[in-house]
């Protein structure tokens, strides 16, 4: 009983937030309205990691406004995991779902709910690179978040490149070509991406629809 009215009072708050946010000019500063958007472009991130890190997080710039890209990663999802792998139990592959062809889901937290990619080999020309998906959350709360991580060389050792929470996106909407762009060290020679969930329920769920992994110069 308890859990269903937390249930109830949490989904009640949340469209009482959302009317306010959406309608008032005067929003408490508690309900941090200008965090809260179904905007993609505020997910793109402009802050550096630490200096010591092989790879870090550069402004984002749309793609066609450089001179030249190259594209290592395309997937779609369409009939499998594709150029990428399951982390394990917490993740599925669906062919169709939510009207979208080829989708990942997350759900949970762990190394059970990740999925990463392939080796990529770089292309020395080219110093930056840009991450681009589509997504779509499920039943995340306040303390629910998922995070796009990376390794470099094939160290096993995996950094966290950018996270998001609830105060970043809202439940039950496709999230189009979210952009992250990572400036690459000369000394990298291959790299991994990993999508990772790090919900409090197995009943929180990102979904991925596609995936981008480019070269920019």
């Amino acid at each position: 009983m308890l859990t269903m009215l937390s249930s109830y009072l949490i989904t009640a708050y949340r469209w009482i937030r959302e009317q306010v946010c959406k309608y008032s000019s005067d929003a408490p500063s508690s309900f941090e309205c200008d965090s809260n958007t179904n905007n993609p472009s505020s997910l793109i991130t402009t802050t550096d990691p630490p200096t010591s890190s092989p790879v870090s997080l550069a402004p984002t710039v749309p793609v066609a406004q450089f001179s030249a890209t190259i594209t290592y990663v395309d997937e779609s999802f369409q009939y499998d995991y594709g150029t990428f792998n399951s982390g394990g139990v917490n993740v599925r592959h669906y062919t169709n779902v939510l009207g979208r062809d080829g989708v990942v889901r997350l759900e949970s937290s762990g190394i059970d709910s990740t999925v990463y990619s392939n080796k990529v080999t770089l292309d020395k020309n080219y110093s930056r690179l840009k991450v681009v998906f589509n997504f779509y959350a499920n039943s995340m709360e306040w303390n629910d978040r998922f995070c796009l991580d990376f390794m470099a060389n094939e160290s096993f050792n995996w950094r966290e490149g950018r996270c998001w929470n609830y105060s970043d996106f809202g439940n039950d909407v496709w999230y189009d070509d979210v952009a992250v762009e990572f400036r690459v060290s000369d000394d990298v020679d291959n790299i991994r991406v990993r999508f990772r969930c790090a919900a409090t329920s197995a009943y929180d769920d990102i979904l991925i629809d596609r995936v981008h992994i480019l070269g920019v110069m």
